[in-house]
């Protein structure tokens, strides 16, 4: 399976091989998050990283809420990019830890000195991928150092205008996409919102604004009707009328089915009032969710002989085969000698 997020945690599939087949460990309690657990905290204690580090990324699969989870993976990862997203996603699950913003802080810093233009578009994947876990200004640097290694990819430019809290540097990396696609309609609708931004002017004519809010009533109305394609239709039209309908954005991007729409969605109404809880409230909900989603979508691809490994349980190898093959043979005469034997009984009998 093509893996659409190169940056999305790792499938338990490439860690097996750190799980010892000698492991007292059947199928179920692999499926247990508490058993586990315990595995993964026993194997760190015990200085075997790379077996705890295999523990806790299956911990962070069943259950990607759980932090401690992924502070465990985050500490025991060798990979410096699944370290930037297992702390990542650590602080998208507690903001406040301590740890975990320095970790990341660290990290990035660290990812930032050793990238080189090769690694660009993984910069640019990868701040992407932070961006959605609500760590903005860790994917801002990464992008930013994306544009300084290649000043002509366009995503790169597009996402630095996107993560920005500068109105006039988000118009000169807007600037810089028109410079190298003219016709590229978000740069375009971007780079109007931006200016009609920075200047204070609204970015449509009355008429725009009015027909705008017409068209939010009107799909407010299609979604009590249970059309929800047609409300989502009606509020994408008023957003591009009018960028600067707060209500448009919002509903726009409750009534879509791409997360990463949503996400841009919510940003738009928080860039246009910061204060608006609803828009605040699913943005951290989108968050939360595009997390759980790319943590199952790793699960999900597992073949089915490792999902469950089966350790512990005995196996023959061919050469044992060989060796006792004498044996195998004679106990299975005997057995059939048995069976013929009881057989001339009955019939004697």
């Amino acid at each position: 399976m093509d893996n659409p997020n190169p940056h999305a945690p790792r499938q338990t599939s490439d860690l097996l091989s750190a799980i010892s087949p000698n492991d007292e460990m059947s199928s179920s309690p692999w499926e247990d998050l508490k058993t586990v657990l315990k595995h993964a905290e026993e194997a760190q204690a015990a200085g075997d990283r790379a077996r705890a580090y295999a523990f806790y990324a299956r911990a962070t699969e069943l259950d990607p809420n759980h932090l401690g989870a992924w502070l465990g993976r985050a500490a025991t990862t060798s990979d410096l990019d699944d370290a930037i997203t297992s702390w990542a996603s650590a602080r998208a699950l507690a903001p406040d830890h301590a740890e975990a913003r320095e970790q990341l802080d660290r990290h990035v810093t660290q990812k930032i000195q050793e990238s080189t233009i090769e690694q660009v578009e993984s910069l640019i994947s990868l701040s992407r991928w932070l961006a959605d876990v609500g760590q903005k200004s860790s994917a801002y640097v990464l992008v930013k150092r994306a544009t300084e290694l290649d000043d002509t990819n366009e995503q790169g430019w597009i996402w630095r205008a996107g993560l920005t809290d500068n109105p006039k540097e988000m118009i000169s990396a807007l600037n810089q996409v028109l410079a190298l696609k003219p016709d590229n309609q978000q740069a375009q609708a971007g780079l109007e919102w931006a200016l009609a931004f920075e200047s204070g002017a609204p970015p449509s004519s009355p008429d725009a604004a009015e027909e705008a809010s017409r068209l939010v009533e009107q799909g407010q109305a299609a979604l009590q009707k249970g059309d929800k394609t047609q409300a989502h239709e009606l509020f994408k039209h008023a957003t591009e009328l009018d960028a600067q309908n707060e209500q448009a954005w919002l509903w726009r991007g409750g009534t879509t089915a791409d997360i990463d729409d949503a996400l841009t969605c919510m940003e738009q109404a928080l860039a246009i009032n910061p204060e608006n809880e609803p828009a605040r409230e699913a943005r951290a909900w989108l968050r939360v969710k595009k997390l759980r989603e790319s943590a199952k979508a790793q699960a999900e691809v597992l073949p089915p002989t490792t999902r469950a490994p089966t350790v512990g349980m005995p196996t023959v190898s061919s050469a044992d085969w060989r060796r006792n093959r004498g044996t195998i043979l004679a106990i299975f005469i005997i057995v059939l000698l048995i069976v013929f034997l009881v057989f001339v009984l009955r019939m004697q009998g």
